[in-house]
């Protein structure tokens, strides 16, 4: 499954062109690039605070 632009998700979304659950896919699989990005800064020292 590919991910697409958050906009986008919104944007299919309010049209009704997927469903909440294909949404929160979507928003999961984005979370959880963001997580590893997130990781992989803190590997190369460089401080995250959230």
């Amino acid at each position: 499954m590919a991910t697409v632009p958050p906009q986008e998700i919104l944007s299919q979304w309010s049209h009704e062109d997927i469903t909440a659950e294909m949404a929160t896919g979507q928003i999961l699989q984005h979370l959880v690039a963001m997580q590893i990005a997130v990781d992989g800064l803190q590997l190369c020292g460089v401080r995250v605070t959230r």
